[in-house]
């Protein structure tokens, strides 16, 4: 298995365990010194390598350049305010795909989903369930979940919990 660290760091990295090693070595001004020479190199990032997030970067946008046409038509859907949901229904792709592209293009996030009133979504999660509140309000479960805690309604698993005792 190869090593992450470059020649320099794994020296730095034994210096240091050898540095250390003595109990009192903060005492001796000359291995403070050496302590944050070898720490700066340590702590140093490599210039030739990518950080993670432009890697993750460079992986979607190869994957795009293999695929004519898909950035495209989900820049469209993101500038039309689709939902991630709704794209996801056209295009299997990871949301992290739209993030990265409406970073990319400087496309705003969609609307906020305004929460439907308290009477309204208790009739939905009630007696239809929680998917079909889901579909019916634009919104993901656990949006649909945390509607129901902020208007106080008892979920289904919550009432199950009080009747089991």
């Amino acid at each position: 298995m190869r090593s992450r660290k470059s020649p320099e760091k794994q020296k730095a990295w034994s210096e240091l365990l050898v540095l250390i090693n003595d109990s009192e070595w903060y005492l001796d001004e000359e291995a403070k010194r050496k302590h944050k020479e070898l720490m700066k190199i340590i702590e140093s990032e490599d210039k030739d390598k990518p950080k993670a997030k432009e890697r993750e970067k460079n992986r979607y946008q190869i994957y795009l350049d293999k695929h004519p046409g898909l950035e495209d038509g989900i820049v469209a859907l993101l500038k039309q305010g689709k939902t991630f949901i709704e794209m996801k229904e056209i295009y299997s792709v990871s949301d992290r795909m739209f993030t990265y592209l409406r970073a990319k293009y400087c496309i705003e996030r969609h609307h906020r989903i305004e929460p439907p009133s308290k009477e309204e979504l208790s009739y939905y999660y009630n007696y239809l369930g929680l998917t079909k509140a889901s579909e019916k309000f634009k919104a993901s479960k656990p949006t649909i979940y945390y509607w129901l805690k902020k208007y106080g309604i008892k979920t289904k698993a919550a009432k199950r919990n009080l009747n089991s005792r």
